[in-house]
């Protein structure tokens, strides 16, 4: 009889200890990583996290895929929803929230964001072709440096668009018959934008485009140009019809 009692004991207590972590496991929390699908270089970043199931004494980090094996690097540990991450360069970035226990580390939920970074980009080193010849070029009371010439059409791919706007400076040549030049951007999906500079005068157009689209622009006669662009990176835009 006591050994029957002692056996049954014996089942009760491993059969508890058997059922104890399965009793007390942890469930996974709820996160969610909001940031804005466009941010500009050297800026902080707003960042907001909505959360369910996080723990007093864990920790919240945000992470960035860096190099080629896209490994993940903290980039802030935040005790806060709401807040600003380090600025980045330009680029595009995948990045997450995760959240560590404090005693073994283990994650315990996590969740991935999609971030673009642009930055300001010099327009001769995206669009200047192999003949492009910079100078300057004198006007009535002031000079104008330029990175090039246009005339006709140059169509930058769509592959190769990392752009979200770009701003150009123009002047028409002294040597142009019209009293005006006119340089129109077109766009796929967009209309087209356009100024007109008088001869003898410095102009400016800014327009904007939508990443991954084609665009160009289009000049009667031969305008000269400068500017910059807001890009993903700083790499040639490979026009086809570039500035001479």
């Amino acid at each position: 009889m006591k050994r029957s009692i002692l056996a049954t004991a014996t089942t009760v207590v491993l059969a508890a200890l058997t059922m104890a972590p399965v009793a007390f496991a942890r469930p996974h929390s709820n996160l969610k990583l909001a940031v804005p699908s466009q941010s500009t270089a050297g800026q902080p970043i707003p960042f907001s996290i909505a959360s369910a199931g996080v723990l007093p004494g864990d920790a919240l980090l945000i992470q960035r895929q860096q190099g080629t094996a896209h490994s993940w690097r903290t980039v802030a540990v935040v005790g806060r929803y709401v807040g600003k991450l380090p600025a980045l360069p330009m680029g595009r970035y995948n990045v997450r929230v995760i959240e560590l226990t404090r005693r073994s580390h283990r994650v315990y939920g996590e969740n991935d964001a999609r971030l673009r970074v642009f930055g300001t980009v010099p327009l001769g080193a995206l669009l200047a072709g192999d003949g492009a010849t910079p100078g300057t070029l004198a006007l009535p009371g002031r000079t104008f440096t330029y990175i090039g010439n246009t005339v006709g059409s140059m169509v930058i791919p769509a592959a190769g668009n990392d752009c979200r706007s770009v701003h150009f400076d123009v002047a028409p040549s002294p040597e142009n018959t019209e009293s005006s030049g006119v340089l129109t951007v077109t766009q796929e999906t967009a209309d087209p934008q356009a100024t007109t500079i008088a001869r003898g005068t410095i102009g400016a157009l800014n327009a904007s485009l939508v990443v991954g689209q084609s665009w160009g622009t289009n000049a009667e006669s031969v305008l000269y140009l400068n500017g910059s662009a807001s890009c993903l990176s700083a790499k040639s835009l490979a026009p086809n019809g570039g500035l001479d």
